[in-house]
This record gives structure tokens, sequence and C-alpha cells, in this order.
């Protein structure tokens, strides 16, 4: 759950501007970090709950859902982690480049990023709402660099948000990261939602016995495919991951296209309710 702008409403609160096209998703025009030092020029207050119309009206939602659905359903929130909201304040390319031209500015905005997810994150924590957070721009990194730029400021987060009652959150990476799937238990996450791009099976063979895995049929089969293409995209990752060690759920790799039709929806809910049948065994689907 998250209001229209999931990208970049932490960053447009400080100054940034950004595009919004209703067939795609927000994009930062304007980037507020030039230098550094300018982060010494932002405000903490100004994405604090009491302050952020963003997260209030998404907090009220979330309540929303829970009230009439009686907690029948999971309700959690989605924001953007660390390094990409570094990204969206300074820009992808400055960021790349100052991992070898200037790593100390870059630990900088690094922990002033992990600040404001920490702040957004308070008011839901602190009412036992679950959050996943994404990090599509570190889908560009080496194992090393990952280690170096990403996971210091996730344990930073998970230590805070855990102060606070939070039973860990979820994460997740876009494209094909195998490469980075042993570091993802080294970030204090409770699991991780993989892209199609990953083989799942893969996924759980590395890392299924620290982290509940969550994914990964195409949003593109979802888009483009037939309600029976669909529900056997949905068993194929049933097959593979049902009986991962620390859990597996059934998710889309990525976002839905807003283009998809209902049907096609309801087909992959019909497919994921089916395969997900309690108790869950390979009967399910064969």
């Amino acid at each position: 759950m998250h209001k229209d702008d999931q990208m970049t409403p932490k960053e447009r609160a400080f100054g940034a501007e950004s595009t919004y096209d209703p067939s795609g998703i927000p994009i930062i025009k304007k980037y507020i970090v030039k230098d550094f030092s300018d982060i010494n020029q932002l405000d903490l207050e100004k994405i604090r709950f009491e302050n952020d119309t963003n997260a209030q009206t998404t907090y009220e939602a979330v309540q929303i859902i829970q009230d009439e659905l009686n907690d029948e359903i999971f309700t959690g929130v989605g924001f953007m982690g660390p390094f990409t909201t570094a990204a969206n304040l300074a820009g992808t390319e400055k960021i790349l480049k100052s991992m070898r031209k200037d790593p100390e500015g870059l630990h900088k905005l690094l922990d002033f990023a992990a600040d404001i997810t920490i702040e957004v994150g308070r008011e839901f924590v602190e009412n036992q709402i679950g959050i996943g957070l994404a990090e599509p721009t570190a889908s560009l990194l080496s194992p090393k660099q990952f280690r170096e730029f990403v996971i210091p400021y996730y344990k930073k987060v998970m230590d805070k948000w855990k102060e606070w009652g939070s039973h860990g959150a979820g994460f997740h990476i876009c494209g094909d990261t195998t490469r980075l799937l042993e570091t993802f238990p080294e970030m204090g996450i409770r699991g991780v939602s993989i892209d199609s791009a990953v083989d799942i099976a893969v996924a759980k063979e590395l890392v299924g016995d620290k982290l509940s895995i969550m994914g990964n049929v195409s949003p593109v089969d979802i888009l483009q495919g037939t309600p029976e293409s669909i529900e056997q995209a949905v068993i194929e990752c049933f097959r593979k991951c049902w009986d991962n060690p620390c859990g597996f759920t059934i998710a889309p790799g990525c976002d839905i296209p807003v283009q998809t039709s209902l049907e096609n929806i309801d087909a992959y809910m019909r497919a994921a309710r089916k395969c997900a049948k309690y108790p869950v065994q390979p009967s399910n689907w064969e």
C-alpha cells in the first residue's frame, strides 16, 4: 500500500521536482543535492509524520482496509530504501561516480538517507504495520559495492525499527540480482521479494534457509498473458519454491503495470488461491 507516488515523496518534501505519468512511475527532474555539503541544509522535520501528508494519507488508507476486512488480509506499506533515496536526492550518476571519487561524501549522504528511512517508517513500525523497502537502483552494484554502500545502512534502519517493536522488514530489488543473493541475509531483513529475472529455485538454494522468499511471476506475463498462461506461471513458481525452509509467498516479480486488465489480475489471484490452499502441497497444482 502506498499513495500515488511511492518513488519520490520524501525527496519532493525536501524540494526535489518530479514528473508523474499516470501510466508509469514518477521521475525526478530536479535533484537537490548538487554537493554533499547540501545535506546540511535539509531538515528532517519536513518528513516527520505530523508534517508529511503523503505518509498520513497512506496510514489512513491502511486503517480503512484493516477496519473493513477485519485483518482478513495482511496490509503493509512500501517505500524506497536508503540507497535509492540517496539516488533520488543526488542523481544515480553522481552516486555511482562517487563510489570511486568521493566515497566519504557518499557515505554521509547514505547515512542521511538512512535517517530519512527510519523517520518515514516510525509511525508504521510503532503501530505494527508491515513495511517493505525497495532498492531498484542498488541492482546496479557488485556484491562488494553492495556490502559497502547498502548493507550498513539497512542494518542501521533495521536496528532502530526493531527498538520500536518491528519484527523485520521485507525487501524488494529489481533485475537479475543472482550475484547479490548471498548478501541479502546480512541486511537484517526478514524476507526478500525477487524479480522475475532471477530463478526462484536458485534463490531458494542460496538463501532459503535464512530468508522468506516472495515472488516471482513476471509482470509481463500478467500484463500480456492469457488466464491459462498466467496460471501456469503461478504454478511454476510454486513448484520451485513452495517448500522454502523460511517460507514462501507467491507474488509478481515487480509492480504490475497499470494497463493490466482486471481479467488477468483475477486470473492471477485465482491461480494463487488455488495453489496456496492450506495445506500447501503439490497436489494443489498437479
